[in-house]
């Protein structure tokens, strides 16, 4: 399996390119894209700010996804996480797996979502509607 883990502080957009190893033996492409919501804690927010060290984050995501390739064995895994601030509407995630079939990349894309939300040192940090920051949204 093939993983592919990138670091951003730009947009996140759509992505159709699979590497060329994927080829005919592709069933399944499943893809996630988290958006920053309106409200964090039923509170008005204007965006969201993520701080991360990227090369212990790397880590754990490839580590976690080796382990994970044994229940959802996957060609390829590409996670992309945006780092500092991020307006409403944008995306902070995304998760692609690629897989010969659904059931093995749904998973994939589950399970890591789950373990990024819940295990990563990731710091998030809201920065509300009236906050003084707010000049710094982009």
């Amino acid at each position: 399996m093939r993983v592919e883990i990138e670091f951003t502080t730009g947009r996140i957009g759509p992505r159709s390119d699979l590497p060329p190893e994927c080829g005919g033996r592709a069933g399944a492409v499943v893809e996630f894209s988290g958006r920053v919501r309106a409200d964090e804690d039923g509170r008005p927010i204007a965006a969201l700010e993520y701080s991360l060290e990227q090369s212990v984050v790397e880590r754990l995501i490839r580590d976690r996804a080796g382990c994970l390739d044994g229940r959802f064995p996957c060609l390829h895994v590409r996670v992309i996480h945006r780092t500092g601030i991020i307006p409403v509407g944008e995306t902070p995630l995304q998760i692609v797996a690629v897989s010969v079939h659904r059931s093995e990349a749904l998973g994939m894309v589950g399970a890591l979502l789950d373990y990024i939300k819940e295990d990563l040192p990731v710091v998030k940090r809201p920065i509300g509607t009236d906050d003084s920051s707010r000049k710094n949204i982009a």
